[in-house]
This record gives C-alpha cells, structure tokens and sequence, in this order.
C-alpha cells in the first residue's frame, strides 16, 4: 500500500520547470527531479546507444535530453516510456509524438507488454525518478532488461545513487555481457553548465553500458 500511495501522490504532484531545473512540487514538498547539468553526459550516452543505428528505448522523459540527442541520431525506431502526464505532455509539446513512440504509464506495465509480443530493442536507456526506494526500480528493470534487448545490443543507465544503491551492475553480472566504461572529467561537463549553481555531482562521470552477448 505504501508504494502505491507514493507513486499516486508523485503522479498528483504539480511539474515545473525553473531555471534548467525540473521540479515535482507539492502542498508539502519540492523535489528536483532533473537538470540541464547533465546534458553532456546524455550526448555521450546517445552517441553509444545510437551507434547501431537500430531501435532505441528511453526509460523515462524527464527533461527530454537524451530523447533530443536520440532524435538527432534518426535511429530506425525510438521509444518513450512516460509516466507522469505532465511531462509526457512536454514530450508531446517538443513534437515527439510526430517522430518517436510515445507510451505513457507504469514502465513495469508497458515492458511486460514488450515481452508478451516479443518487442525487442538494440539499445535501452534506463533513467526514472525514484519516488520510493523500497520499490527499487533500477534493480527490478535489470532482472528484465534480457527480454526485450536484442543479441549485440547495448544497455545503459543513468549511473548516480540509485543505481550504484541497488547494483545494477551485480545484478546484469551473472549475465556475462560486455561491459564498457568511459569517465567523462567534471571539467567538461561544467563547460556545458550555464546555471549559476550546478546540482550534479564533482566527480568524474562514470559512462557504463553493457552489450549483449
């Protein structure tokens, strides 16, 4: 009950968008959900997804960074799953719905629906706000990312808290795909940032993607 309850009030919860910053407000709480700081870590993320020129999947909107930089790659199909109305209406607002698959609802929903008609993809993205921890999407998305994810295609995530806390990457172990790491300096992506006071994190960011065998 209580993770349901979560996911109602987030769903409930007001969006907006302040100064490169994409916020859930409600009543009682303001939470940042994403910022344009990351946007040279989603160009790199959408030159390695996109290198196959295939069908590419991205879990979760959000700002539409990586969406954008997906779309400018023209891959044969791309793929959205949206959960929040809101900000599936700014996909719908940047014109996604007339170049890419726009799904809205639960990620759980609409995967299983991916593998019950044996919907696969070359790369898959992984980049959802979590609004309860008990629910540990990142660790739940991992165990099913084999199903829909095509021979030699390419897995990749945004790599912060949440994924190093539910270890995606010992959960994808035993699968014995190809892993690949790329830094990118704080140097760099800093150069990107246009916000007076930058929310992502000093450190160098840890780029992983996985190929499947």
């Amino acid at each position: 009950m209580k993770s349901d309850f979560l996911e109602k009030e987030f769903l409930n919860n007001s969006i907006e968008i302040i100064d490169g910053v994409l916020y859930s407000s409600s009543p009682h709480v303001v939470v940042d959900i994403m910022s344009t700081d990351e946007d040279l870590i989603m160009e790199e993320s959408a030159k390695i997804l996109c290198q196959n020129k295939g069908t590419v999947l991205n879990v979760g909107f959000g700002l539409g960074i990586i969406d954008n930089y997906i779309r400018n790659f023209k891959p044969k199909e791309h793929h959205i799953i949206e959960i929040h109305p809101q900000i599936y209406d700014l996909a719908i607002k940047d014109k996604f719905n007339q170049t890419s698959f726009l799904h809205l609802g639960n990620w759980e929903d609409i995967v299983n629906q991916f593998v019950l008609k044996n919907k696969k993809f070359d790369a898959i993205y992984f980049d959802t706000y979590t609004f309860n921890r008990d629910k540990k999407q990142w660790a739940m998305f991992g165990k099913i990312v084999d199903k829909i994810l095509k021979p030699n295609g390419i897995f990749s995530y945004f790599n912060n808290n949440a994924s190093k806390r539910e270890k995606i990457e010992d959960i994808l172990e035993p699968l014995k795909w190809k892993k690949n790491k790329k830094y990118i300096p704080y140097s760099k992506i800093l150069k990107r940032i246009k916000r007076k006071k930058p929310m992502i994190s000093k450190r160098p960011y840890e780029l992983i993607w996985f190929i499947k065998n």
